[in-house]
């Protein structure tokens, strides 16, 4: 609660101090994050392409601030898959679960964050601070240095592909025997969940050989079909705060629904059990 209470004052009041604040919680979260799902079983899962966003949202914040083409990568890739996997993934705001808490976090603060840097501070601090982005916020239309839907979507498809290709040979292909072990990976837990789906069964008609090629074309293109508001994003301020808005109340309904769904059934089961103990007497 703290958390929404400082982030929401920081964005308001102070928001060129708001990528310390979410550096400073990715190196609170992330050490507890590995040590849980190691412990789990569940350490594949830090393969994927969430964590990979926040890594290139440190990378552009910190160390190569001047790099054009490591942000709009880092911003599509953030405004794109990461924020969109919020409705994908069911992330929620579950306030007694850490777990639940930190997969938030993980996909919705790269967009707060970027958010800060290209429409909340100053122009002085940010070609100072951010020298890329005040330069593409202020290139003249035509120029190299105004990315478009095009060059958006074409430089963010490069990072992209080297996550892609070295997710596939690193955990699908070396370890194999382990996956099938049953280790579970974000392919076999998507396999399970939309494996009723069309798309699931779509995929799963397919011999095993192409199953995980076709797996790599569809998350492909759903990330490319993510890119795409990416422009309105970043060149209109209200645009992109009323898009925040949307996935975050997003996140706000799914954890409602998680404590209805959850506590409401153990209830419900509870007096059902109540009642046949009574009946029994």
């Amino acid at each position: 609660v703290l958390n929404v209470l400082i982030s929401g004052y920081l964005i308001g009041g102070y928001p060129q101090l708001f990528h310390h604040w979410y550096t400073a919680q990715l190196l609170y979260f992330m050490p507890i994050r590995y040590y849980t799902y190691h412990k789990r079983g569940y350490h594949y899962f830090l393969a994927d392409l969430c964590y990979f966003v926040n890594f290139m949202c440190v990378l552009t914040i910190w160390f190569f601030p001047n790099s054009k083409r490591l942000f709009i990568s880092t911003y599509c890739l953030a405004f794109g898959n990461n924020a969109i996997a919020i409705a994908m993934w069911r992330n929620s705001m579950v306030f007694h679960s850490f777990d639940k808490v930190t997969s938030l976090f993980i996909h919705i603060m790269p967009c707060v964050t970027l958010h800060c840097l290209v429409h909340l501070i100053s122009p002085a601090h940010q070609q100072d601070r951010f020298p890329a982005i005040w330069t593409i916020k202020t290139s003249p239309p035509g120029s190299k240095t105004h990315y478009g839907l095009l060059a958006m979507t074409l430089w963010s498809t490069i990072p992209y592909a080297v996550w892609q290709l070295s997710y596939h040979f690193l955990i699908t292909v070396r370890r194999r025997e382990k996956i099938a072990a049953g280790r579970p990976t974000s392919f076999t837990w998507l396999r399970k969940s939309y494996s009723k789906a069309w798309i699931g069964k779509l995929v799963l008609s397919l011999p095993d050989s192409l199953q995980e090629p076709a797996f790599m074309l569809i998350q492909y293109s759903y990330a490319v079909a993510t890119m795409l508001p990416c422009p309105l994003w970043f060149w209109y301020r209200y645009a992109s705060a009323t898009f925040l808005m949307a996935v975050f109340c997003w996140s706000v309904y799914n954890g409602a629904t998680y404590y209805i769904d959850v506590f409401g059934k153990r209830f419900q089961n509870e007096l059902e059990a109540m009642k046949k103990e009574v009946l029994k007497w």
